[in-house]
């Protein structure tokens, strides 16, 4: 039982703060743009839009 992962603490978006994860999240709006020049849509390069809103909501402001 040594693998036994229920009760495990898992936090799903710290495996998102890796460098490969940064990285893309970086280059996307460029994609965007190259998006746009080819015609060729490919949802997944919004994907820091999403992260950005993430980021805002997981800071909210004091009262």
């Amino acid at each position: 039982m040594d693998k036994y992962e229920k009760g495990e603490d898992t936090n799903y978006f710290a495996q998102l703060l890796g460098e490969p994860f940064q990285r893309a999240r970086d280059l996307a709006p460029k994609i965007i743009e190259d998006v746009a020049i080819s015609g060729e849509p490919n949802p997944s390069t919004e994907i820091h839009l999403l992260m950005d809103e993430f980021e805002i909501l997981s800071n909210p402001l004091p009262i």
